[in-house]
């Protein structure tokens, strides 16, 4: 598996040598999860104020797909991992936006959730509603990873949004949304002020970041802050 990669800040290389132990440490047994209609939690094992990552899946997934994507990386790093559905179907900006910060604030009003660390990440369709997530004004995410998702040229980037740290990861097999768009999405966001980072994996087609790779990737998440 070899990476193509721009950023702005951190390479997976810079991760991978500042966090070794990160990356090497094994995935905790004692994960509970939580089911509840509408969203699967992971909740980890710890009495401690642990970070919240919010994880979209794509179009005809289910959120199981994308805890299962995660699991590994959120139970070893003892982070919560909620995983949403959207209120019918497919995501829709206009209703499942709000769905989605409701869903946040119940976890964070019953868990033990660090409000500074709640990240944003979506798979596919589940990226692009993702991107739609941290286009807004004031969005309470510290930063946001985009898995292989669907980004229309014309999709509008305001000049109010708070331009969070932003990872676009892209498999260059990907068949379904083509790595071009990614890339064009990732110079977009660049050229408006976003802190951008983009990966290409060489070996990979339209799918969920997984194992070490997202255990890279919430390496780099975990760099950041929200503002107070």
């Amino acid at each position: 598996m070899t990476f193509r990669t721009f950023a702005c800040r951190l390479s997976l290389v810079t991760i991978s040598t500042l966090f070794p132990w990160f990356l090497a440490r094994p995935a905790s047994s004692e994960t509970r999860i939580v089911t509840d209609e509408g969203y699967l939690l992971a909740v980890p094992h710890t009495e401690k104020i642990r970070p919240l990552l919010v994880s979209l899946h794509g179009t005809d997934d289910k959120p199981a797909d994308a805890l299962n994507a995660w699991l590994s990386a959120a139970a070893a790093s003892e982070i919560y991992l909620l995983c949403p559905s959207p209120l019918s179907g497919n995501w829709r900006p206009s209703t499942d936006q709000p769905h989605i910060h409701t869903l946040i604030r119940q976890v964070v009003q019953n868990h033990r959730v660090d409000r500074r660390r709640i990240y944003l990440t979506g798979f596919s369709s589940g990226a692009t509603m993702a991107s739609i997530l941290a286009l807004s004004k004031t969005t309470g995410f510290a930063a946001v990873l985009l898995n292989s998702g669907h980004y229309p040229a014309d999709l509008e980037i305001p000049s109010s949004s708070c331009k969070l740290a932003t990872h676009l990861v892209h498999g260059a097999r990907d068949g379904v949304f083509l790595p071009a768009e990614a890339r064009q999405h990732a110079k977009r966001l660049g050229d408006s002020g976003f802190v951008i980072s983009y990966t290409e994996v060489s070996d990979m087609g339209h799918s969920y970041v997984t194992g070490k790779l997202a255990r890279e990737m919430l390496a780099w998440l975990m760099c950041f802050k929200a503002m107070k």
